[in-house]
């Protein structure tokens, strides 16, 4: 037996749930704090995800989604990327720089 689908009304439409891009969250999280800058990991858990999830949502490199998304926001112009000598090697940072807020209207960074 077949499901019928059909279009659904705008009351429905109302009634449901809004679902942040990943592009949104991570805008969200990093305009909370506009004078921290913050490595992939924080990131991806300060925007609701564990990095477990991810590894099991997105397989084996769980932060390329993540780090495709920041370097598009940094082409942007939204996020500035900084590599950051650590005692081993250099780690990359992102910070918020500057953000449409007409994309973020009425975000609350919700956790996904």
């Amino acid at each position: 037996m077949e499901c019928e689908r059909t279009p659904i009304e705008i009351a429905d439409w109302n009634s449901g749930k809004k679902v942040y891009t990943l592009k949104e969250k991570i805008l969200s999280f990093l305009m909370k704090n506009p004078d921290k800058a913050f490595d992939i990991k924080e990131i991806i858990e300060g925007t609701g995800y564990s990095i477990q999830i991810v590894m099991q949502d997105y397989g084996a490199a769980p932060e390329s989604r993540f780090r495709r998304t920041l370097e598009n926001l940094a082409e942007e112009g939204s996020v500035e990327i900084r590599a950051i000598k650590k005692s081993i090697g250099e780690e990359l940072y992102y910070r918020v720089v500057s953000v449409d807020t007409k994309t973020l209207k009425n975000n609350p960074a919700k956790k996904p």
